[in-house]
């Protein structure tokens, strides 16, 4: 029931956001006026963002769905990580952190393409979120030898703050985020910091 509720409303949600996208543009085309030109612009760019959390609903509900590999064709790896590094890129340059991928090329995994994309993306996203300037991402796949047939591991590596123990079991739940650490107080900042 709540699977279907979570389609039904996503796909209700398309049509007025589409609008609300439409009309801002409409808005910010016809105004001489410079303040409804920038208002008009951020109504746009958070329409944007609505249309982006709709999407999201949406295929949420198609992964729950009871055959979720009901699209599936062979994937490019090396076009996933390609992706998902340029999903990235200007947060990245942003913070001036490089992004690296590396492994075993030319490999290919059978899934749904959309679905692959938006997971490795989000990875990707998160650790170029989650850490601080002047560090590094790397992404590296590998084919893994596994009983019923050779997998394929792709790695997401950063120098963020990690996850807490206490809070790994719950890694997998849906919409789930760890607390972010206690600021340092600037006298313990300054005392650990090397003289």
């Amino acid at each position: 029931m709540r699977r279907d509720f979570v389609a039904n409303v996503s796909h209700e949600l398309k049509t007025p956001t589409g609008a609300l996208s439409l009309l801002s543009e409409a808005v910010m085309d016809a105004s001489d006026d410079q303040a409804v030109t920038r208002f008009a612009g951020r109504m746009q760019i958070e329409a944007t963002r609505l249309t982006n959390l709709v999407q999201e609903l949406i295929d949420l509900s198609r992964v729950q769905n009871d055959d979720p590999l009901e699209d599936s064709e062979p994937v490019s790896v090396d076009e996933l990580v390609a992706e998902a590094i340029d999903r990235s890129r200007h947060t990245a340059t942003t913070k001036q952190i490089t992004m690296v991928s590396g492994g075993v090329a030319d490999l290919r995994v059978w899934g749904s393409r959309g679905q692959l994309a938006a997971a490795l993306g989000n990875l990707v996203e998160n650790a170029v979120n989650y850490s601080p300037a002047h560090t590094r991402v790397g992404i590296a796949a590998r084919k893994v030898a596994a009983p019923g047939g050779d997998l394929i591991e792709i790695a997401v590596t950063d120098q963020g703050i990690g996850i807490p123990d206490k809070d790994k079991e719950r890694v997998f739940e849906r919409f789930y985020r760890v607390d972010p650490p206690a600021p340092v107080p600037p006298a313990a900042r300054a005392w650990a910091s090397p003289s």
